[in-house]
């Protein structure tokens, strides 16, 4: 199936290319019912990500590349040869992980001692509204939030936020720590023990959020 000229213009104009739409958005394009654009989504078809609470987001340009019939191998590729990569794939894991690029790791902690080792595509800041301002600048592709009071409302916010599509949530516990012994918490892509290496948090790039899988 293609779009129609008009509304290739429509989702042109209205979205950037990295905005995401709700499965009831894209299927109201798309003049479907929503749990065809899901079936679509479990088939590999259409790509999507998830929010901290489970629901799927579909990226403008992966809507694009569905109806015009256009398949790429990676999701960048969509911008075309030559053209400038989007703010989202410099935050995206598998983007980074197949150019070779290391992932910029954000931990938010009062202490600095729990990373062991220190580079360049490390920041360290003390609270949420210091996260804030360094997802702004500094577009991490892995976040790190330290177990203490009201983690999982800045895990979350962290999860949901706009500029940064494809964030790898972490929480850093202490040696013993109950959490350790589960599943990790819901929006949380894994638990790390302190003191921990940045090497162990990159080591765990080993899924494509924004890549189509059959």
């Amino acid at each position: 199936m293609g779009l129609k000229s008009r509304d290739h213009k429509i989702l042109i104009e209205r979205f950037r290319p990295t905005d995401r739409l709700t499965t009831g958005e894209a299927a109201r394009l798309l003049n479907v019912e929503p749990d065809t654009v899901l079936k679509w989504v479990k088939k590999g078809k259409l790509l999507a990500t998830r929010t901290a609470g489970g629901h799927h987001r579909i990226p403008v340009s992966a809507l694009i590349t569905m109806l015009s019939g256009e398949h790429w191998e990676r999701c960048w590729e969509y911008f075309g040869p030559g053209q400038t990569i989007g703010h989202a794939c410099l935050s995206c894991p598998y983007f980074l992980r197949e150019t070779g690029a290391p992932a910029r790791v954000l931990v938010i902690s009062s202490d600095a001692s729990i990373v062991l080792d220190l580079d360049a595509d490390l920041k360290i800041v003390r609270d949420a509204y210091e996260a804030s301002l360094a997802v702004e600048e500094f577009r991490p592709a892995i976040a790190v939030v330290e177990h203490a009071p009201f983690w999982e409302q800045l895990a979350a916010d962290l999860a949901a936020d706009p500029r940064i599509p494809g964030v790898r949530v972490m929480l850093a516990v202490p040696p013993g720590d109950p959490l350790l012994a589960g599943a990790p918490p819901p929006g949380i892509a894994g638990v790390v023990v302190t003191p921990f290496r940045l090497a162990d948090l990159r080591a765990r790039r080993d899924s494509a959020p924004c890549r189509a899988r059959s």
